[in-house]
C-alpha cells in the first residue's frame, strides 16, 4: 500500500479521511489507487497510519503540535499544518486551496451542515463517501449519469423534473430509484451561484477494516 506515494501534481483528487467510522476498505482501497495527496486530522493521525496508509499532511491544532510530531509523526514524513479554524472540514479546505487542490474525497458522515453554502465550493470539487451512500457536490442545475436498473438516489433540494427516476416510497418522495438501465437526469430548480448535493446509495457490501491487519504501518 505504501507504494501509492508517489510524486504528482494535484490533477487527481485529493483524499481527505475525516472519520474512520465511515470507512469501507474496498472504496478506500480504490481512491488509495489514484495516489491522492492524503490528509487527516491530528485526532486521527495514529489510527490511519495503523493501517500501513501513507500520510502526507497532519491538520493540527498550535498547542498540540510538538505531541503530534514527536508521536506517529517522528517516523513519518508529513506536512503539518496549523488549523486556522476549529471547523476540521473548513480548515482542510483551506489547505486544499491554499496548495492548488481542484477536488477532494472526502471520507466522512454526512450533515445538514455539509448543505450549506460554502465559499469553499466554488473551488473544489467535492464528492463524500460515507458508510452506505457518496455524496455529490454539483454546481449545475441539472446532474444526469448512466446508471443500472435499481440504483438509489438521495436528493436535498427541490427539483422541477427528473427522468428514468421514480420515488423509492410514496412516503419519501426524496429518495428515488432508477427505473431502468440508462440515463437519468435530475433538474433542480435553480438558483444564481446555487450548488446541489445528491446522494448515491453505494452498490457495494461494507467491508470490515479489522481484515487489512496484511498491511505494514510506518
Amino acid at each position: 500500500m505504501s507504494s501509492h506515494h508517489i510524486i504528482r501534481d494535484n490533477q487527481e483528487p485529493a483524499l481527505f479521511i475525516l472519520d474512520t467510522n465511515e470507512v469501507d476498505w474496498d472504496i478506500l482501497s480504490d481512491l488509495l489507487s489514484w495516489s491522492p495527496t492524503v490528509i487527516v486530522d491530528e485526532s486521527i493521525v495514529d489510527e490511519v497510519a495503523s493501517w500501513g496508509i501513507k500520510i502526507d499532511v497532519v491538520l493540527v491544532s498550535e498547542n498540540n503540535y510538538y505531541d503530534v510530531k514527536t508521536g506517529v509523526g517522528a517516523f513519518m514524513l508529513l506536512q503539518y499544518v496549523e488549523k486556522r479554524s476549529e471547523d476540521i472540514l473548513n480548515a482542510g479546505f483551506e489547505y486544499l486551496v491554499s496548495a492548488n487542490h481542484k477536488a477532494v474525497n472526502i471520507i466522512s458522515g454526512f450533515n445538514s451542515n455539509m448543505m450549506n453554502n460554502n465559499p469553499y465550493y466554488e473551488s473544489l470539487d467535492l464528492v463524500i463517501y460515507s458508510s452506505e451512500q457518496r455524496y455529490v457536490l454539483t454546481k449545475r442545475s441539472t446532474f444526469s449519469k448512466w446508471v443500472l436498473k435499481g440504483e438509489e438516489f438521495e436528493i436535498f433540494s427541490p427539483i422541477k423534473c427528473t427522468d428514468n427516476l421514480v420515488p423509492l416510497t410514496e412516503s419519501e418522495e426524496s429518495k428515488l430509484q432508477a427505473v431502468h438501465e440508462g440515463q437519468i437526469s435530475i433538474e433542480f430548480q435553480s438558483e444564481e451561484n446555487s450548488t446541489f448535493w445528491i446522494g448515491e446509495r453505494l452498490m457495494t457490501e461494507r467491508s470490515d477494516l479489522a481484515d487489512i491487519s496484511f498491511l505494514h504501518p510506518y
